[in-house]
């Protein structure tokens, strides 16, 4: 479990939490840069469910505010990979292939702060991801 023993901790290490080491290769693709090959390989996938009427109003790293301080001078915020509806659900996706402690505090964190919000963690196989990147030519 972890332990943070201040705000100015756990700041310092959502701060800290920006370099990718598990070597995940940046996508670029339809105006937005993904963070892997998976949540690329996904949005083709959520994508397509929208243009079947499956979903609706895919939007991409929208950012949620999780923690501020009283003077709202810092705040810690969430940016799920994708949002959408679906069943009259607002639907608050993430694409991980490994979960770090500052995904899962945070993940903690939105979902105390948005109970509404359906919250959905999303794995795609390396197969998957292959065969719809190949379909995009990515």
């Amino acid at each position: 479990m972890l332990e943070v023993n201040s705000r100015e901790e756990l700041l310092a290490m959502f701060r800290k939490a920006g370099k990718n080491k598990y070597h995940a290769q940046k996508v670029h693709y339809a105006g937005f840069v993904f963070d892997s090959r998976m949540e690329a390989a996904r949005y083709v996938q959520l994508r397509d469910m929208e243009r079947k009427k499956e979903i609706r109003e895919l939007q991409v790293h929208v950012p949620f505010v999780v923690w501020e301080s009283k003077l709202k001078t810092k705040v810690i915020k969430y940016v799920p990979d994708f949002v959408y509806e679906r069943n009259m659900l607002t639907i608050i996706e993430d694409v991980k292939g490994d979960e770090t402690d500052v995904f899962k505090m945070k993940a903690k964190m939105f979902k105390d702060k948005y109970p509404k919000y359906e919250f959905t963690l999303v794995k795609l196989d390396s197969k998957t991801v292959n065969v719809l990147l190949a379909a995009i030519g990515a």
